[in-house]
């Protein structure tokens, strides 16, 4: 049995971004020690953690930056990243309990800081240690200006998980109607759970 769990969080959300978009992509751009220390002089709740155990997800301008366990998890937003004006936009933090199955996926933080074109939702949580890739079924959460998959890749480090998307056509509850999609390490791939 996969289980899929979301948990009460904490969050402050604001709107920086020059780009209704934010130059999002599918896919998640790598993230150099030296690019990740540069983020994290511009999240000062992060800081005192040890970079090596960030996990840090950039698509275009903006970059999700998050720390810690399900009992304590802690993220920062940034915005304007590549731009030489990077602002910290969010900031929040999740709490979990119990046990979690090592193909278990649990939401964290999951929530948009405005819904219309220059909006923007994001999801994080932690992940199972047999959990090795998740992607986010977006659908219609996406604009109609975007030519892109209706899936995106979250990136996956540390046991936990982080994405973001542009708000599009949706609106309203339809906005958070996602699903998962888990790949587990003995190949195995668990489609469309609800969080």
């Amino acid at each position: 049995m996969h289980a899929l769990a979301v948990s009460a969080v904490v969050v402050a959300l604001a709107s920086c971004s020059s780009d209704p978009s934010g130059g999002w992509t599918p896919e998640p751009q790598a993230v150099s020690s030296q690019q990740l220390a540069q983020l994290l002089e511009s999240c000062p709740e992060l800081q005192s953690e040890d970079p090596e155990e960030i996990t840090a997800g950039v698509r275009g301008e903006r970059a999700l930056l998050a720390h810690g366990t399900p009992e304590l998890f802690r993220f920062c937003v940034l915005d304007g990243v590549g731009t030489g004006d990077v602002r910290n936009t969010g900031h929040g933090s999740g709490r979990s309990t119990g046990d979690m199955a090592t193909d278990e996926v649990r939401v964290l933080q999951w929530g948009a800081n405005a819904l219309g074109r220059d909006g923007y939702s994001m999801m994080m949580g932690v992940v199972g240690e047999d959990v090795t890739g998740v992607e986010i079924n977006v659908g219609a959460a996406l604009p109609e200006r975007l030519e892109a998959p209706d899936t995106m890749t979250a990136t996956v480090e540390h046991g936990r998980f982080l994405g973001w998307w542009p708000q599009g056509r949706a609106a309203g509850e339809d906005a958070f109607k996602v699903t998962l999609n888990l790949q587990l390490a003995d190949g195995e791939r668990v489609e469309q759970l609800e969080p």
